[in-house]
């Protein structure tokens, strides 16, 4: 079925994606379902508690939006399939070879392919990966420095650089 024909069916049988499938359902002026609001707002103007201490936690998470977070999973669990999950935890691993499979991850997509040839998934979803175990492992302690000497030339080069 084309998407116009799904459209149609889900119209005439009042089927939509949760928890309204098979009611009946009011319709608008235009003929058209009145679906309920599936998130009821509560009536008060005060806050919740909860709110307040959620509020000075230290990470924003529900900014992230779901679609890299779902990638960065699948790439997470093909690793996990291949490697063992949080291998990085048992055994230090070089920062190199994360930084290096990240920036091929990225030059792969910014060429053109989409998704990794050995796993199907998508190619940014193996960079976020490769950059949340490194961030991991050095939180950790199980990450191996092999970065150069501190006092590289990038910052002060992107900054002579920058118009």
């Amino acid at each position: 079925m084309s998407r116009n024909e799904d459209v149609a069916f889900e119209r005439k049988h009042h089927v939509y994606p949760g928890t309204w499938v098979g009611r009946e359902l009011p319709l608008t002026e235009d003929g058209e379902p009145r679906l309920p609001d599936p998130r009821p707002r509560a009536k008060t103007d005060k806050p919740n508690p909860k709110d307040l201490i959620g509020a000075r936690k230290p990470a924003t998470l529900s900014v992230i939006p779901s679609s890299a977070l779902l990638h960065m999973g699948r790439a997470m669990s093909d690793g996990s399939d291949k490697y063992g999950s949080f291998n990085w935890r048992e055994h230090p691993v070089k920062a190199s070879i994360y930084v290096d499979a990240c920036l091929r991850h990225l030059m792969a997509w910014f060429d053109g392919e989409r998704d990794a040839e050995d796993s199907g998934v998508h190619h940014l979803g193996h960079a976020m990966a490769c950059l949340g175990i490194l961030v991991d492992a050095e939180f950790m302690g199980g990450l191996l420095d092999d970065r150069p000497a501190e006092g590289g030339p990038a910052p002060a080069l992107i900054k002579a650089l920058t118009r």
